[in-house]
């Protein structure tokens, strides 16, 4: 194989993205052959545009069954995607699924299932993990160069959406629409990198208040406390209705503090000798105690581009042509939703939530949201 061949199943705002990284030559070794969606005008719109560039499918099934597709994306509403990217991976195809792998993590373990039974190339979207300070960030903390970890704060608000954003499609911001709000549609790129850097939480306690800025009926204001095995603590803040927003990382820990305020570098105010070596000292030589360690600010500018979504399916093109390393393999994807989900559990329960969640009662109590959702075309019954 010297090229890979792709089809698009849901050709809305990400899937036109796509396409047109396929139309401008912008990857290497990888053509895009053929789209897919249920919408007939989205359809035509593109036939007129692109003609017989492309093969036009209105259903998955048919596009799956096409032998001259070698990959696919799967960037389809939420609900969908546990059981088209399950019918891609029996398909044979190679896959690509847009953020978030599910709604729910009790149907993506049937999702991770077929993975496992499969020998096709499976990638999730997280692109955030392209950067290249995330990166830099992440060795810094799996190499021990940090020390111990004492605790992370991540404030996030630069999510900012106005009203007129929700009012854009009746299933937006909806339960049995979208699943969630805020928490499903932005922050699984948190959710995802607080999982890549610092690993999963043993518990976290959280409060999502829904409507707080718009009028929507899922969360739009998010703040999370999370417990870790190490010892050391998490803080997440988010919200969509704060501007200007912010996006400050702050990580404490025994080597001195981390902080990165968005662009392409972070500063590390470095101790220069470790704060609980410094404190036995201080104590065993009867210091004052008001004393603190010496440290010397590094300005930290990692060499790299961040490639985002073109990175990643680059990445996934390689892979299936010469085994590259996945950057986000698709089985981690469960890892942001079940923070995800915990969020809403922990908010909904008003109870701290230990890891793994109860994924039964997670579905049950989701269930509860559907059956009252504004967006009654859009309800999910039986599980898929």
């Amino acid at each position: 194989m010297q090229e890979v061949r792709f089809g698009i199943i849901g050709v809305g705002i990400q899937g036109s993205k796509y396409l047109g990284f396929f139309v401008n030559h912008e990857l290497k070794n990888g053509r895009l052959v053929a789209i897919c969606d249920r919408d007939p005008k989205v359809l035509s719109k593109f036939q007129k545009q692109y003609g017989g560039l492309f093969r036009y499918y209105s259903d998955s099934d048919s596009l799956l069954a096409d032998p001259e597709i070698d990959a696919v994306f799967v960037t389809t509403p939420h609900y969908d995607h546990v059981p088209i990217s399950i019918a891609a991976l029996k398909s044979g195809k190679h896959l690509i699924c847009d953020k978030p792998i599910g709604v729910y993590t009790k149907n993506v373990g049937e999702l991770l299932e077929a993975a496992e039974g499969s020998d096709r190339v499976f990638s999730m979207m997280h692109n955030q993990r392209t950067n290249p300070v995330f990166r830099k960030i992440r060795d810094m903390v799996h190499s021990g160069e940090l020390g111990a970890l004492k605790r992370y704060v991540w404030i996030c608000t630069d999510w900012y959406r106005s009203q007129a954003y929700y009012n854009l499609g009746g299933w937006r911001a909806t339960w049995a629409g979208e699943g969630s709000g805020m928490l499903i549609n932005q922050c699984p790129h948190n959710m995802d990198l607080l999982y890549w850097i610092f690993g999963m939480p043993e518990r976290l306690w959280a409060k999502s208040i829904c409507g707080k800025y718009h009028q929507i009926e899922v969360e739009d204001d998010v703040s999370v406390f999370m417990e870790y095995e190490k010892g050391f603590t998490g803080t997440l803040l988010t919200s969509t209705g704060e501007s200007p927003g912010t996006n400050r990382l702050e990580v404490s820990c025994d080597m001195g503090r981390l902080v990165y305020e968005g662009g392409d570098s972070f500063i590390f105010d470095e101790n220069v000798i470790a704060e609980p070596a410094f404190s036995r000292s201080e104590a065993e030589n009867h210091g004052t105690g008001f004393d603190r360690p010496a440290c010397n600010r590094r300005v930290i500018r990692p060499e790299g581009e961040e490639t985002a979504h073109k990175g990643i399916i680059q990445n996934v093109i390689n892979a299936i042509l010469n085994g590259e390393k996945l950057i986000a393999p698709g089985p981690e994807g469960i890892n942001a939703l079940s923070l995800i989900n915990a969020v809403n559990l922990s908010s909904w329960t008003d109870s701290t939530i230990e890891f793994p969640i109860d994924a039964d009662l997670y579905w049950k109590l989701l269930q509860e949201k559907i059956e009252a959702s504004q967006s009654n075309p859009f309800k999910r019954k039986g599980g898929v």
